[in-house]
Formats: structure tokens, sequence, C-alpha cells
């Protein structure tokens, strides 16, 4: 029995090897000058035996590349960038003190309580002179 698997052991490793082996290719140059590459030896002509090495070794993780800092200008482009932000900002508060001042005015037309009448106006106000100062 165990010289049976040495056997087995034995004939694993020489077909594993011959697995292994690189292929070899031909080249060949035929009498016009034109080249040829084929897995058999050429029949006439100059030839060339060519080996490919296989250089696989395995999964290599990739290198870290440490990023560098960013650079910030200090000038003109960071300015603007901060202003069209402030507009934006800006553009925005004004939006919601229409659509408020709106909201007001329609219920003012919709009709209210006394009380509630005095706090409707004052909110009006205070919208419309936001709206003056500011937008």
């Amino acid at each position: 029995m165990t010289v049976l698997r040495a056997a087995y052991c034995c004939l694993f490793l020489i077909f594993s090897q011959a697995l292994q082996a690189a292929p070899q290719f031909y080249r060949c140059v035929d009498a016009q000058g034109n080249i040829a590459f084929q897995q058999t030896s050429c029949l006439t002509g100059r030839q060339d035996l060519v080996e490919v090495r296989d250089n696989r070794v395995g999964w290599v993780p990739p290198k870290v590349v440490k990023k560098r800092a960013k650079v910030t200008k200090k000038g003109p482009s960071t300015s603007t960038a901060k202003q069209a932000r402030e507009k934006r900002q800006q553009d925005k508060s004004c939006w919601r003190a229409e659509q408020n001042l709106e909201q007001v005015e329609s219920k003012l037309r919709r009709g209210y309580k006394a009380a509630a009448g005095d706090r409707l106006r004052a909110k009006r106000t205070r919208h419309e002179s936001y709206l003056r100062e500011f937008c």
C-alpha cells in the first residue's frame, strides 16, 4: 500500500512540474523576411526559440500614497468663494422673508379675530422692514 502511495506521489510531482513549465514558441523568419510565431519548430528558414517566463509572484498590496495637505490660496479666489456663499445665504433669507410676508398678507385677507389682527400687522411690518433693509 505504501509503495502504491509513493508511486502516485511521484507521478503527481512529475505531472505538476510539466504543467508549470513555461510555454515555448518558435520565431520563424522565411526567405522573404516575414516573421511568424508558432508552437512547433520551423520547417524552413531561420528559427529562434522564444521562452516565456512567468513572473507572477502573487498578489502584492498597493503602495499607500499619502496625500499632501491642500495649499489654500490667500487672495481673491477664497474671498470670492466666501462672498458667493454669503450672497446665496442672503438670497435664501430674503426668499424666506418674502414667503413669510405672503403668508401674513394671506391671513390678513382671509379674516382674523381682533386680537390676531394687531399681531399680524406687526409681523407684516417686521417682514417689510427686513426686506427694505437687506434685500
